[in-house]
């Protein structure tokens, strides 16, 4: 398929491929086989199929992260369910101040504290019955620390749904991650550049009984604009 790109206005094209999700506000995300528009000018944009449903898996994913949260990742999970720093905050028992100083990772959180995020954040989603037993036991037996192996998050789009998976990595190896998970030219310098690598695979999200039918596309006369910015 070609179009005009709505920047200089030469023909665009568009192909299925990977894309760092930075719009997300997080940098460990990726996704996998969706349409990406490119032009000869450097403009890139993808259309992004069900856009609440693809945050909802990745905040799903990061309730089961086994270390502590990050500061973008506290304040990807407060904006999944549209609330405000100050309503948050309310919500967690601590001022609006200390919640900017984790969202910004200039004050480190407690385990505590981050316990009681997801858990705010589960009961603010609505989170109730098998699925809220499960996640509450899974964190009743892990100890949340701070380490120096983070996470990457790869959202897999599979027919009208994704599947997303997170590894544990760590600096070294670079090259066999690329090599194994990111073909791509533009996917193999993000992440060089990073100088990651697989540890271990942890998670999977994916539940077909979400049948909402929301579709982000970007037409050639307009510019992705993301929820979570």
């Amino acid at each position: 398929m070609r179009d005009n790109c709505p920047e200089c206005g030469n023909t665009i094209s568009k192909k299925i491929s990977n894309y760092h999700y930075k719009e997300s506000g997080l940098d460990n995300v990726y996704l996998q086989n969706i349409p990406v528009y490119e032009c000869s000018c450097g403009i890139s944009y993808p259309s992004i199929f069900r856009l609440p449903r693809l945050n909802e898996l990745i905040a799903r994913t990061l309730l089961k992260k086994p270390t502590l949260l990050r500061g973008p990742e506290i304040r990807f999970l407060r904006k999944n369910i549209y609330l405000s720093s100050k309503v948050f905050s309310r919500a967690l028992g601590i001022g609006k101040t200390t919640l900017s100083k984790w969202e910004n990772d200039i004050q480190q959180h407690s385990e505590n504290n981050d316990r009681l995020i997801r858990t705010t954040y589960s009961i603010l989603k609505g989170t109730t019955g098998k699925e809220a037993q499960k996640l509450f036991g899974y964190l009743a037996k892990i100890p949340l620390k701070k380490s120096d192996i983070d996470s990457l998050i790869i959202a897999e789009k599979i027919e009208d749904d994704y599947v997303v998976t997170w590894k544990l990595i760590v600096e070294s190896q670079a090259e066999d991650f690329v090599r194994i998970w990111m073909p791509s030219h533009e996917w193999y310098h993000a992440i060089a550049h990073s100088k990651l690598s697989v540890v271990n695979r942890s998670g999977t999200e994916s539940d077909l009984m979400i049948s909402s039918g929301k579709v982000l596309k970007t037409e050639s006369n307009q510019k992705y604009i993301p929820p979570l910015i």
